[in-house]
């Protein structure tokens, strides 16, 4: 069984009995006034997402440009259904209602799409408008946590151990997005190269550490990264 297919930076696509769901969908435009997508996805993969509208649902995280393409989503799929997360401010679900037919679905509450659990876990200690992401289906987890590589507290931790009590390990897969998301220190002319190596090395290295501890905390061997 294929659980997930990559398409490019923060989405994937996942299809089980016959439902199909990706997410944050960033394809085409450029974002932040200039960030482009490396690597852009595959034609094929834009046509098969499109073509498959008629059972397909669409998951934002959270509000960037670099998780949801304003011009893909109002000119491809303002037609299907989106599920988003639900935080402090109603931005997201407004701005995405705004794209789409109104087809927008929070995720205060878990919700479901064809044979999906959806659920929402929000890291009290980091922001307050980026959530992870949990799919969940009968024979498989996923834990789409985006840009929360931080280590996680205790108290999301009971959550997502509640929502995969009862799967074997192997059926539970955490994807955890790694990177100079913030281009620093890329693109600073005051910092030598040799500088700008020390610090992207030990920013990874903590990233590494904190992701291992998410993982090791919710007894899983094996982490997807994407960047």
């Amino acid at each position: 069984m294929k659980i997930f297919e990559f398409i490019n930076h923060a989405s994937i696509k996942i299809v089980h009995e016959g439902s199909t769901v990706v997410t944050d969908p960033w394809y085409m435009s450029n974002s932040f006034g200039g960030w482009y997508q490396s690597p852009s996805p595959e034609a094929s993969q834009v046509y098969d997402i499109v073509d498959s509208c008629d059972n397909l649902a669409v998951i934002v995280s959270h509000g960037h440009d670099d998780h949801l393409d304003e011009f893909f989503i109002e000119t491809h799929l303002s037609n299907v259904n989106f599920y988003c997360s639900k935080f402090g401010s109603p931005a997201l679900e407004n701005r995405l209602k705004k794209l789409t037919k109104g087809n927008v679905t929070t995720l205060e509450n878990s919700a479901h799409y064809g044979s999906m659990k959806i659920e929402q876990f929000i890291n009290p200690d980091f922001t307050h408008y980026d959530a992870i992401i949990g799919i969940k289906t009968k024979d498989f987890i996923i834990l789409h946590a985006n840009d929360n590589w931080h280590e996680w507290p205790a108290s999301l931790l009971d959550k997502v151990l509640a929502f995969v009590e009862g799967y074997p390990e192997r059926c539970i897969y955490l994807l955890i997005q790694f990177g100079v998301a913030d281009c620093f220190p890329l693109n600073y002319p005051n910092i030598s190269d040799k500088e700008m190596y020390e610090i992207i090395e030990t920013r990874f290295v903590e990233y590494y550490k904190q992701t291992q501890a998410n993982a090791k905390n919710l007894n899983l061997k094996h982490i997807y990264y994407y960047a």
